[in-house]
């Protein structure tokens, strides 16, 4: 039982390290700088979302 869960834990960290590797630390800036920065345009992008998702 033991074991089964330090393969989990590793299983589980390597997940974690691929999400590193495909995302750098600067992505959400590069790519939604505007997003993050300007709450106008956050609730412009949330309620375009909502539409687009037919809520």
């Amino acid at each position: 039982m033991a074991q089964r869960k330090k393969k989990d834990k590793a299983k589980e960290a390597g997940k974690i390290d691929m999400f590193r590797l495909a995302f750098g630390e600067e992505f959400m800036h590069q790519h939604a700088d505007q997003i993050i920065t300007d709450h106008n345009l956050a609730i412009v992008e949330l309620i375009a979302n909502t539409w687009d998702a037919g809520v």
